[in-house]
């Protein structure tokens, strides 16, 4: 669907209209090489529609937490041994 919708633009058609036209042709789309869920499927480069590397930020954000954690727990270890 977006590829559809910035060729149209391209014709002199107004994005609001692009997408109008593609959302009332949408069925015929699915019939055909515009299905726009394979469309999605079929875009494997990181960070597109049918890869977003999810597991990849779930690994990096499991470390920022380690890390946080690890330093609060520093900071609870300083504060105790200043107030004692």
């Amino acid at each position: 669907m977006r590829i559809e919708t910035t060729k149209l633009p391209k014709k002199r058609i107004p994005f609001r209209k692009a997408y109008k036209k593609v959302a009332k042709n949408l069925n015929h789309m699915m019939m055909f090489e515009q299905n726009p869920y394979y469309n999605i499927k079929r875009k494997r480069y990181q960070g597109a529609t049918g890869n977003l590397a999810l597991h990849e930020a779930r690994k990096q954000l499991e470390i920022y937490r380690n890390l946080v954690r690890q330093e609060k727990e520093k900071l609870r270890e300083t504060k105790l041994r200043l107030l004692k």
